[in-house]
């Protein structure tokens, strides 16, 4: 990293490929935040072409603590990440990618934590945004805003059971302390790796720290869902990004396929998630990875699966790797039922601007009212500037911590 002569308290990762339409808004959540003391490092893996354009727009924004930067040649994610990652200067480091935004509140909330606790890593909770043609729409914050300290050892055993709680810092859900990134690249030469870089960070903290703390608020929003590669990947819908990416795996990181409770498989999420598990593992020294016990990991993927075939996304793929792998361990096999058919939104077959500017003033009506928590808006900033106005005085004097929680206690 670079010598933090001026160190902000926090730096605020953007990696970003060709995804213009969705990168302003992931800027602008960091840059109206009601804390000031970061600095965006916005490291740009586009194509040129989308790269002299995204440039152009970064510098109109005119703010200093925003440094573009542009890795010299094309990199794999996880690649892009760790170079992102070396021009920080920031006392905490996260990510957050374009089609992701932050809480206007959420460093503020963020740094009232770690002035108290001084924690290695702290987490936070993400929320998807109803995401249509001229309308988002988040709901407000009325979570307890609890913290807790939680075992590493623990949580690793979680995952060796295929427990994958969103409790878990990922970089692109949490900051992470300076120092102890720089201790975990002297000691493994890299923060990432693998198939998905976002996990395999996880397990490479996991295995070098002893705690950190999950804080149950939804601070990060979510949009632009369908460009998603982990929905992509589990219900077989490939769009452009995501066959470039299986395509780039297949010919430049095929050697990662071998890892995981199923080698070789490209069709379950759950699987890639644990294959940085067993990857990182497979260089581990401190013992705390148990090894992945087939029947809780078969029956935690059948529970997803089952949520995939109720709302009509699991893939053909998924189903039979399922079936094989219970075959495989001599396990009763689950049933899985057919796909559900698909609940399309009538505001998205439409389109219809009318339609939705009704219902943006149904729901700040409602919301005046205190009947609905829903927040809408032409757009992800506008929508996070009202949800900044509603939420951020209730969240901020918020209990702080929770007082039955103490170092080590465990999820």
């Amino acid at each position: 990293m670079h010598d933090r002569v001026k160190r902000p308290l926090f730096t605020v990762v953007i990696p970003t490929r060709n995804r213009p339409e969705y990168l302003l808004d992931a800027v602008a959540s960091t840059c109206k935040q009601t804390f000031d003391d970061w600095e965006i490092v916005l490291s740009d893996n586009s194509d040129p072409e989308i790269a002299a354009e995204n440039q152009i727009a970064i510098e109109a924004i005119k703010d200093a603590r925003i440094r573009y930067v542009r890795p010299p040649s094309f990199l794999p994610m996880a690649d892009h990440w760790e170079w992102a990652f070396g021009q920080t200067r920031g006392q905490y480091v996260g990510v957050l990618t374009d089609r992701m935004a932050l809480r206007l509140y959420a460093l503020e909330r963020l740094a009232s934590t770690i002035r108290r606790r001084r924690p290695t890593a702290i987490c936070y909770q993400g929320q998807n945004a109803q995401d249509l043609p001229r309308y988002r729409s988040i709901r407000t914050n009325r979570h307890s805003g609890t913290e807790r300290e939680i075992s590493s050892t623990s949580k690793l055993q979680e995952f060796s059971r295929g427990e994958m709680k969103k409790d878990s810092p990922r970089g692109l859900n949490s900051f992470i302390r300076a120092d102890v990134i720089d201790g975990i690249r002297q000691k493994r030469g890299k923060l990432f790796g693998g198939l998905a870089p976002d996990y395999f960070l996880t397990f490479v903290l996991m295995d070098h720290v002893e705690t950190y703390v999950s804080l149950e608020l939804p601070l990060l929003v979510v949009q632009g869902e369908h460009l998603s590669n982990g929905k992509a990947i589990s219900t077989g819908n490939s769009n452009a990004a995501t066959t470039e990416f299986l395509s780039l795996v297949q010919r430049e990181q095929s050697e990662f396929l071998k890892f995981g409770p199923i080698p070789g498989d490209t069709s379950l999420l759950p699987n890639w998630i644990l294959r940085e598990y067993v990857a990182v593992a497979s260089e581990s020294t401190t013992g705390k990875f148990a090894p992945i016990l087939p029947e809780s990991f078969y029956k935690e993927t059948v529970k997803y699966a089952v949520n995939l075939a109720n709302s009509g996304n699991l893939s053909s793929a998924a189903r039979k790797t399922l079936d094989a792998y219970a075959r495989e361990h001599g396990l009763s096999t689950l049933d899985i039922p057919s796909n559900s058919e698909r609940r399309v939104s009538e505001d998205a077959i439409s389109g219809g601007a009318a339609i939705l500017t009704v219902r943006r003033w149904y729901e700040a009506l409602m919301l005046r009212l205190r009947l609905k928590r829903t927040v809408s808006g032409k757009d992800l900033p506008s929508v996070l500037a009202r949800d900044c106005d509603v939420s951020r005085h209730q969240v901020i004097r918020m209990k702080k911590s929770d007082p039955r929680v103490t170092a080590g206690a465990t999820t």
